[in-house]
């Protein structure tokens, strides 16, 4: 009995006493302390797995995104390019239907029969020719730039499979 009561004494100088619970939270203290730097480098782990999963992800939206601008781009220069051609298009054909009217309506007068007003009409026949001739120059034009990219495209297909 008076070495425990010794021990006793002596623990409680040291600052605290052998109780279960005490024991048990030293010993809780002791795994915690050796658990420290597995815990930390799991923790370190989960961190960087977590990084590189975000980073992963973000990749992912941001290639996501760079194919649905250049889809929308490609949408949009597909889109100018038909404007313009059907805006050319759409003036010849009007053009041409003037043209087709006058001639009609030269034709029902029979403006032929008098000299002056032959003149005068085969004058507006040469503008509606000048007119006709730009709006297929613009119509030549616009195709010829509608279509272009279609056979460029054609002919790297056909040097790339030649080259094969």
């Amino acid at each position: 009995k008076r070495a425990v009561a010794a021990r006793r004494g002596f623990l409680s100088r040291r600052g605290w006493y052998a109780t279960p619970l005490t024991a048990y939270a030293k010993k809780m203290l002791r795994r915690w302390r050796q658990r420290a730097g597995t815990l930390r480098r799991e923790r370190n782990e989960r961190r960087a797995s977590w990084r590189a999963d975000t980073a992963r992800k973000l990749r992912l939206l941001l290639n996501a995104f760079g194919a649905w601008v250049r889809e929308r781009e490609a949408k949009l220069e597909l889109r100018r390019a038909a404007t313009v051609f059907f805006t050319a298009f759409l003036g010849w054909r009007t053009c041409a239907t003037r043209l087709r009217a006058t001639r009609h309506s030269l034709r029902e007068r029979r403006v032929r029969r008098l000299a002056e007003l032959a003149v005068h009409a085969w004058r507006g026949w040469r503008a509606r020719v000048r007119i006709t001739r730009a709006a297929g120059a613009m119509r030549l034009r616009a195709t010829v730039r509608f279509c272009s990219p279609v056979f460029t495209a054609w002919r790297i297909v056909a040097l790339a499979s030649t080259r094969r």
